[in-house]
């Protein structure tokens, strides 16, 4: 059975009150999935590991094994090894915990022992770093601003691009909002620790410019209105 056949099962076992099973599978998955499809990356951090939080809060093994998974990765990064994909699983295992402390207490820990490393996860550690409110750190670690939203902004305009020529309107529109939605919450983040650090002139500025610089006027409403609609506090 493929793997992403294997994880619709697991959540079908689960949705069928068969919890071992389903625990079983998703374990297996987050473990080996990635030697037989690399391009599951994403599934595995995302809704993989959603589906196995439901299953915990139906099954308390299934989430005391997902803790249990989240403090072995933690433990191995805690003793110096320097892997960023294990760093970017325990960021995404505590992101569906609702634990970005410990994504943040993590990241100081290896700050402290190796600031490369620390640069290097500095991409997946950002928005903890925002979350627990060390905005003099993530201000640190950020570079310039203005650089960093014209990078992230030419990514989109090439994403938009490509997903035009790519997909039909339906499933296009869908992608579109779905960058949309990602590059405002990157865009946001480095406006609310500028906010936080520079205060509010510099980021009105940018948040300006940064719109300016997105080519597709229907994308660029979109962020412009998710830009808008949150607030740096």
């Amino acid at each position: 059975m493929k793997a992403i056949d294997r994880l619709t099962e697991a959540y079908a076992a689960a949705q069928a009150g068969r919890h071992e099973d389903a625990l079983n599978e998703y374990i297996w998955f987050h473990e080996h999935a990635l030697e037989e499809r690399p391009s599951l990356r994403g599934v595995r951090l995302s809704f993989a590991l959603a589906y196995w939080k439901e299953l915990g809060e139906a099954y308390p093994p299934a989430m005391e094994a997902l803790l249990a998974l989240r403090d072995r990765k933690v433990a191995i990064l805690a003793a110096g090894v320097e892997d960023w994909e294990l760093f970017n699983d325990v960021s995404a295992l505590n992101d569906t915990l609702g634990n970005a402390r410990n994504t943040y207490d993590l990241f100081k820990h290896i700050n402290d022992r190796s600031p490369d490393f620390a640069d290097h996860c500095i991409g997946v550690a950002m928005p903890s770093l925002v979350a627990c409110e060390d905005f003099e750190l993530a201000r640190n670690f950020m570079g310039d601003p203005e650089e960093v939203i014209a990078q992230r902004i030419e990514r989109l305009n090439e994403d938009v691009a490509s997903a035009k020529e790519r997909h039909d309107a339906e499933k296009r529109d869908r992608i579109l909002n779905a960058f949309a939605q990602l590059t405002a919450e990157d865009i946001l983040l480095v406006a609310k620790v500028l906010h936080h650090t520079n205060g509010e002139t510099q980021v009105d500025e940018l948040l300006a410019s940064s719109l300016q610089a997105v080519d597709d006027p229907e994308v660029r409403t979109a962020v412009s209105k998710l830009i808008g609609a949150r607030s740096m506090t």
